[in-house]
């Protein structure tokens, strides 16, 4: 390393021919100086080779952090650099490392060197760190919680996003105003970046008016493609975000740019990235236009009552790529019912479109058979077996066979099926079946027990422990069991409770004299009221809340054990076949009895 530092002193630092070996020569000083220990000169040097030209770019800044002592104090290396030049070199170099907001570096470099070819980069990066900061926590909070969305990985907690929002707000107004004061100085290199830094920086705090005035200004500086690009994007943020209600006029301003974007999303041509790959032009136009009409536009869809344009609003940019997850589906299967469904297809077959909706439809992954099959899918969750069958009937063909018997008896829960069942159905033939089970429960009443304990095997088999739960659920989680979701809908109560089931193995029980008959009934009561029984949930106990979760969670076991009907059970029907042959399938009633 010395003998590095000694040639290039004696050979190199006061050769007057200009070559790109000369900063590739200084860096491999600089890191002899590092490997030496000498980290201050090494930093120095290294920041020296990084602005000295683009060979080995990234390997010098690499360089420089690596000798920058974390903790020390910037002025122990600051102190070496010759002139202003350098130092706004070297700040610009500990602000590129800096992944929190630095507002004052930039102030600093501004006032050494306005020209400076890394500010354009830092304020780029300043804005991306205000909109990981602060604009992804403000946009998950402004929103119901309810609503299907692309998702992240991390999800701010309330307190979390005030905390956030409320350290981060100074810092983005002041940022703002910096980045228009560095336009209208015009000392910068690129002067309408940073008005349209300022536009988008006023957009996040939600000054429309003011991201409007820095819009109008920005159209006057001589703006290249990307960043005609940029205010295009920002424009048609900001008039989204300043309508309080979405209608059909303002549907209409708004399509042209809409237009702009999915051509710009649809054409971008696949260009990597030049130092790794995943980064196409292609796939970041997608996202933009996925994002606003995902996480803007369905959302203000959504908080407004429309469903229908929410929905459209998703299905539009999965026809330019398909997730592997469904969001459109989702949000059609969960946050429509029957009626609304109805009202979703009596729209699109209408073909009665304006413009604007007439692009999303023609530009949608929505197919209007998957509206008929949730259609009829939403009646068979509310038991209305005549409409059921009405909208089932719409999609011939599509009718998925379920390999299953939803009228299998089974005393234990099972969603797998089971090696001896040969039967099938569909969600068609589930209706029908079930129509007539119900007719013949109310004609021919001396055989009603039988067919209203079908019945009631025909609700209990498509309920979340049921053995056909397909029929009126599209998936089905493995850890969602023994617990009503918070605002549960009246299908999910049902769907989680068996509330519809218990009453009619009741019905089936009083309408029998057969004791062993009367047994089972009440077995199943049984099994359908554990269902009803919460149990705890880790959230409800909060972080720190793990011993009070384990207490609560052994108190439910002993209430689950202790069902409310176990008791009348064995008074009553302990003598029976069916009770003995009970005992032997359910551990908890085997409990209750020996307890």
């Amino acid at each position: 390393y010395n003998e590095a530092i000694k040639y290039y002193d004696e050979l190199v630092s006061g050769n007057p021919i200009q070559s790109i070996l000369h900063p590739m020569s200084l860096a491999l000083k600089a890191g002899a100086l590092f490997r030496i220990g000498k980290n201050e000169e090494a930093a120095y040097l290294f920041s020296k080779a990084f602005h000295q030209g683009h060979a080995k770019k990234i390997s010098n800044y690499y360089g420089f952090d690596w000798s920058v002592v974390k903790g020390r104090n910037k002025q122990d290396y600051l102190s070496l650099c010759k002139n202003n030049e350098e130092k706004a070199g070297m700040l610009a170099l500990f602000a590129l490392g800096n992944p929190e907001t630095d507002l004052s570096s930039l102030e600093k470099i501004y006032e050494l060197r306005p020209a400076s070819d890394l500010l354009s980069t830092l304020v780029i990066r300043e804005v991306n760190k205000y909109e990981e900061q602060y604009l992804t926590p403000l946009t998950g909070k402004e929103y119901n919680t309810d609503l299907i969305s692309i998702g992240y990985y991390y999800r701010y907690t309330d307190r979390e996003t005030d905390s956030l929002l409320n350290h981060k707000k100074p810092g983005l107004a002041a940022f703002v105003d910096f980045s228009n004061r560095l336009a209208a100085e015009k000392k910068v290199q690129n002067p309408a970046l940073m008005q349209l830094a300022a536009a988008y920086g006023a957009y996040i705090l939600k000054d429309f008016n003011k991201a409007k005035v820095y819009l109008e200004k920005s159209k006057s500086m001589k703006l290249d493609q990307r960043l005609e690009d940029q205010w295009m994007l920002t424009n048609l943020l900001v008039q989204v975000s300043m309508q309080k209600n979405i209608d059909a006029t303002f549907e209409a301003a708004i399509l042209p740019s809409l237009q702009w974007l999915y051509n710009k999303a649809a054409t971008a041509k696949e260009k990597e990235h030049e130092y790794y790959s995943g980064s196409a032009e292609k796939e970041q136009w997608f996202k933009f236009y996925r994002n606003l009409l995902v996480e803007i536009l369905s959302k203000r869809y959504k908080a407004q009552g429309d469903l229908i344009k929410a929905l459209l609003a998703i299905g539009a940019p999965e026809a330019l790529q398909q997730a592997y997850y469904d969001l459109s589906k989702d949000f059609l299967r969960e946050q429509f019912n029957g009626g609304q469904a109805e009202d979703l297809y009596g729209f699109l077959t209408a073909k009665k479109f304006t413009p604007y909706e007439k692009f999303l439809v023609e530009h949608n992954s929505l197919k209007i058979k998957d509206v008929a099959d949730f259609a009829g899918t939403a009646y068979l969750r509310d038991y209305n077996y005549d409409k059921a069958i009405t909208w089932l009937q719409k999609v011939p063909g599509q009718n998925k066979v379920i390999e299953k018997d939803p009228f299998k008896e089974l005393t234990f829960d099972r969603e797998e099926r089971l090696p001896d069942d040969q039967v099938t159905t569909t969600k068609l033939e589930y209706a029908r079946q079930m129509k007539k089970l119900r007719q013949l429960a109310d004609t021919d009443k001396a055989n009603a027990s039988k067919y209203l304990y079908q019945l009631a095997l025909g609700y209990y088999n498509v309920t979340y422990y049921g053995y056909a739960w397909e029929l009126v659920a599209y998936w089905r989680s493995g850890s969602d069991g023994y617990h009503i979701p918070k605002n549960a809908t009246a299908f999910q109560k049902d769907y989680y409770g068996a509330f519809t089931a218990q009453a009619y193995f009741k019905k089936a029980m009083e309408a029998s004299t057969d004791k062993e008959f009367k047994a089972k009934c009440m077995f199943m009561m049984a099994r359908c009221s554990q269902k009803q029984l919460r149990k705890p949930q880790y959230s409800d106990f909060g972080y720190n809340g793990y011993d009070l979760y384990e207490k609560a969670i052994d108190d439910y076991y002993v209430n689950f054990m202790g069902n409310k009907y176990y008791g009348d059970l064995k008074s009553g029907y302990g003598d029976t076949r069916y009770y003995n042959e009970a005992l032997t399938r359910c551990s908890y009633l085997s409990d209750f009895a020996q307890k």
